[in-house]
């Protein structure tokens, strides 16, 4: 597909986003994280804003955090002059119309008595991963093992035996595995524990581990997880905390496509991301041992000082704006990267800066979804206390590219916009800042954030930094969506309209 010219950017697209000169603090470049500083990539097979893959999934399941709000079958968004159909039966799916719930009922009518029944007995509905491995399952045992020809492109010869299962290192945690246990009481609710009998137990480990290691999050154009599904060629492409493609639906959900992001020399060196690769390095190996049971040795979890930043703290030098690095230890690394102080082992900085990231994750795990500030609605001013108290701590104390600082801004964000725009276009490039560091020139969450500020600058008519936003925008909508998508066009335009961009 890299050589239709419909999918593919200009050769000098990658020069706006030049890997080797972003700012980088110091440390090693993205550039060099990806080990392409010193490559001559003019004749590699894919340049930025390649499509290497598109797929439609073997299987699928909508999230349940967006099971009421879109279609079931195209993974379209509810509008507000067409509400989704419920299913009669089972009410958890819905559909745009009659097409796609006619569209979806080869499918949906393997769980849908057994959504009712389990809706019925529990009160609620089975998450995403249950709901998944019992369509694998069901199609397994029926002898379903391959897709279609056209289902992926370019096409692919893998099926369901060439996914990887990692069956030793699961058997091998599966007695200790409180994960697994709980899963598979959900299964035996869901599915019926006679039914998995007659599957039998040797069957049902294989296909849930294959289906666990090898499952990816369907995500929107905005990065937002829509569900989760089973791509038997976008299997093929391993982890990298340094992604040089991203994943997602640019069109036709739950179709998949993979997007290069930076040059890449063959199929077999795609890499994509299965975590966020901004967190801390012992989190995300963490993360992927216990979902995807493997451990990542890509240059960014080599890369000791990349870790430091995510712990980072401001210089206790006042006339200094720079940072100093701790490790995983949550001691110093070295000095100020800019004015050589020193923060002393015994400092108790150190303690308080421990207690006060350990403090920020805390309080987000625990409160998040209570933390989604919606323009009109009265926040928990409790909740909002410790949110503005936990940033003023955090403002001086950690650096503007601290892990925890930046997830702290995430929710800050969106409680200042509703009151306090400039505040929240502040806060904004900070996140933008911590984007670009972390996930390289083109991201998703990046452009996200791009779209947003703009939005921002034109409702506080502010046109030459809308100008500014929309350049950069445009430039990585172009590698991320391509030339000539008309969805994104269109909401460009919006925004200039009434503007002085024109």
């Amino acid at each position: 597909m890299a050589g239709d010219p419909e999918m593919e950017m200009e050769k000098s697209s990658f020069s706006v986003f030049d890997f080797t000169v972003e700012k980088t603090y110091g440390l090693n470049s993205y550039a060099d994280l990806l080990s392409i500083e010193r490559e001559d990539t003019s004749a590699w097979t894919y340049k930025p804003g390649d499509i290497v893959m598109e797929e439609v999934p073997y299987a699928s399941a909508v999230s349940l955090s967006s099971a009421a709000s879109i279609c079931h079958s195209c993974f379209q968004m509810e509008k507000a002059d067409s509400k989704l159909k419920r299913c009669a039966r089972c009410k958890f799916a819905r559909y745009c119309h009659d097409e796609c719930a006619k569209k979806a009922w080869p499918v949906h009518k393997l769980e849908c008595g057994l959504l009712a029944n389990y809706f019925a007995a529990v009160g609620f509905f089975p998450d995403g991963l249950i709901r998944l491995v019992n369509l694998v399952m069901i199609k397994v045992w029926r002898g379903q093992m391959t897709m279609p020809a056209d289902s992926c492109c370019p096409p692919t010869d893998r099926e369901f035996d060439s996914l990887c299962s990692h069956t030793q290192e699961i058997d091998e945690e599966l007695a200790s595995s409180e994960k697994f246990k709980v899963n598979m009481q959900e299964m035996k609710k869901f599915m019926g524990a006679e039914v998995l009998l007659e599957i039998g137990e040797d069957i049902v480990a294989e296909v849930y581990s294959r289906v666990v290691t090898n499952t990816i999050s369907i995500a929107d154009r905005d990065g937002v997880q829509l569900g989760i599904g089973l791509y038997f060629g976008i299997s093929q492409f391993d982890h990298s905390c340094v992604p040089n493609a991203l994943f997602f639906t640019r069109s036709d959900a739950p179709k998949v496509q993979v997007v290069a992001v930076a040059p890449i020399k063959a199929l077999a060196d795609v890499r994509i991301a299965y975590i966020d690769p901004s967190k801390p390095t012992q989190q995300r190996r963490a993360e992927l041992k216990e979902s995807y049971y493997f451990s990542c040795s890509c240059n960014r979890c080599h890369s000791i000082e990349r870790d430091g930043m995510a712990r980072s703290l401001v210089c206790p030098s006042k006339r200094c704006e720079g940072f100093i690095l701790l490790g995983k230890d949550w001691l110093p690394l070295g000095p100020c990267q800019r004015c050589d102080s020193v923060l002393e082992q015994s400092s108790p900085v150190l303690r308080d800066s421990q207690e006060l990231m350990t403090a920020i994750e805390d309080f987000l795990d625990a409160n998040a979804a209570s933390l989604r500030f919606i323009p009109g609605s009265t926040p928990d001013t409790q909740l909002l206390e410790l949110l503005l108290g936990l940033e003023s701590v955090a403002s001086t104390a950690l650096f503007k590219l601290n892990y925890y600082r930046l997830l702290l801004n995430s929710f800050l964000v969106q409680y200042y916009v509703t009151g306090d725009v400039r505040k929240a276009l502040s806060l904004q490039m900070d996140l933008l800042e911590g984007y670009r560091f972390n996930l390289g020139p083109v991201s998703l969450p990046a452009l996200s954030a791009l779209m947003e500020a703009a939005e921002w600058s034109r409702g506080m008519g502010d046109y030459q930094t809308l100008l500014k936003f929309l350049k950069e925008a445009t430039r990585m909508g172009e590698i991320i969506f391509g030339r000539n998508d008309a969805p994104f066009l269109s909401r460009l335009a919006g925004l200039r309209v009434g503007s002085e961009v024109g």
